[in-house]
């Protein structure tokens, strides 16, 4: 047996098995606090990370003449669908930037030019959304999602030293 991955999908297993399921508000109450867990776990180790391919950096001599450790990087991004060359109108891209030393993740930036809530309320022509967590967070074309994600990561991060890269 395949699951899905909403509320129906596990309503309708639930009654397969003669257990009784969630409600909804409940389902989305759980799967909101799973998720947190999750992002704030996978915060906390995108931290050490960082700090690991820091203190790497220093140890191998790899300091600018500001004593800034620098660490070697490989970024790349991900579309929610393929595209060869045509139809490039993916709804969800992911930039990841990985330590060269580490191989672990240092960055992910998600965008997203879809939400399931904004897009009903708008094809039932409501003025007033109801109150929910938004992921949409991307207006442009998707094919600048990928460099996005990588270039506002390393704006971010080194402010003015972007100038000494």
């Amino acid at each position: 047996m395949k699951l899905g991955i909403g509320h129906t999908q596990l309503t309708e297993f639930a009654a397969f098995i003669y257990v009784p399921s969630l409600s909804c508000s409940g389902y989305v109450q759980l799967q909101s606090n799973a998720a947190k867990a999750v992002s704030e776990v996978a915060c906390d180790e995108i931290k050490k990370a960082g700090e690991e391919e820091r203190k790497l950096a220093i140890q191998h001599g790899d300091i600018d003449i500001d004593g800034v450790p620098m660490i070697t990087v490989v970024a790349d991004g991900q579309w929610s669908k393929r595209s060869y060359k045509t139809k490039y109108d993916a709804l969800s891209g992911v930039a990841t930037i990985i330590g060269y030393r580490t191989k672990k993740v240092l960055f992910i930036g998600i965008r997203n030019k879809y939400c399931v809530i904004c897009q009903r309320s708008e094809s039932k022509n409501e003025n007033s959304i109801n109150q929910h967590e938004c992921f949409l967070n991307w207006t442009k074309a998707s094919t600048s999602m990928e460099a996005d994600g990588i270039v506002r990561k390393l704006f971010e991060k080194c402010g003015n030293a972007w100038t000494k890269i």
